[in-house]
Order: C-alpha cells, then sequence, then structure tokens
C-alpha cells in the first residue's frame, strides 16, 4: 500500500512540477521573448533569400517626428493652394475677345449641333423609323427607313396582340 502511495505521489508531483514549468515558460517566452519573432522565423521560400535580414521600420505606420497642429495647418494650405492652381488651370478664364476667334473658324454651338445633325440624317436612308407595339407599354424600332420590306408580314404578326392576350374573356 505505501509502495503505491509514494508511486501515486511522485507521478503527481512531477505533473504538478511540470505545469509550472510550462506555464512559466509561456510567461517569459509572451513578456521577455522576441517581438520581431514573425519576421525572423520566415522562410526563404516565403521571401526569397536576399542574405541576412534588414533592420525592420516600426509598424506603425506613423512617421518619426511628432506632428504639430502648425504642421497640419501648413499641409492644409499647401493643398489648397495646390488644387486652386489646378482648377485654375483646367478652367482659364477666357473673355469673348478670345473666344470669338474659336467661333469664326468652327462656329457657335447651335450650329455645330445642327451640322452634326444634319450629317448623320443625311448619312440614313430618308423617311422616320417605324414603330410597331410588340408589348403593351413599349415600342420596338424595326428599321431606320420608311418602309418594312425586310420584316415578314403574317396573319400571326398581325394578331400579335390577340395571340398574347392573357386574358380569360
Amino acid at each position: 500500500m505505501q509502495k503505491f502511495f509514494v508511486k501515486y505521489w511522485r507521478k503527481f508531483l512531477t505533473n504538478e512540477l511540470r505545469r509550472l514549468y510550462m506555464n512559466t515558460m509561456k510567461f517569459t517566452s509572451t513578456w521577455f521573448g522576441n517581438l520581431n519573432k514573425i519576421h525572423w522565423n520566415r522562410r526563404a521560400w516565403e521571401i526569397g533569400y536576399r542574405g541576412p535580414s534588414l533592420p525592420q521600420r516600426k509598424a506603425t505606420g506613423r512617421p518619426n517626428l511628432p506632428i504639430s497642429p502648425y504642421k497640419i495647418g501648413l499641409l492644409r494650405e499647401r493643398f489648397e493652394r495646390e488644387y486652386n492652381v489646378m482648377r485654375y488651370l483646367s478652367t482659364p478664364y477666357l473673355t469673348s475677345d478670345k473666344e470669338q476667334f474659336y467661333w469664326e473658324k468652327y462656329g457657335s454651338p447651335e450650329k455645330l449641333r445642327l451640322a452634326e445633325e444634319k450629317k448623320i440624317e443625311q448619312s440614313t436612308m430618308p423617311g422616320k423609323a417605324k414603330r410597331i407595339s410588340e408589348f403593351k407599354n413599349a415600342d420596338k424600332r424595326v428599321a431606320n427607313i420608311g418602309n418594312m420590306l425586310h420584316y415578314n408580314r403574317t396573319v400571326e404578326d398581325s394578331m400579335k396582340d390577340l395571340i398574347r392576350r392573357n386574358r380569360w374573356d
């Protein structure tokens, strides 16, 4: 009985000591371990081996110098000045005298629009496009010419509304 008790007690003590040692190791490795471990433990195939690793910059993303409200105001003023310069460059100030040469050469916007419409109208065949009601409230453009030679006119096509109707009357 005493032999069993000693054996059991020894096993219990070794387990307790092992547990305490492991907890202490976790604590020390957490507090005193290398905080840069993820960079140290990289594999050559993860980044490609380039020799010994360079010193890492801090990963906070903040600049090394403190930022003062004066510096922020200065940066905002420079951004605003740059924005205004770009705005003035993209929309130059024109007087009517400077615009007159352009209007004489190309014509007014109304004339340009009318000339474009005339050009489009002359490039198509005469007549307006016919519209056929295929659905209740939608018209489908069939052609840009005034006849329907390319369209098959059948009895079913003429009675399309009756054929597609869903009412029970």
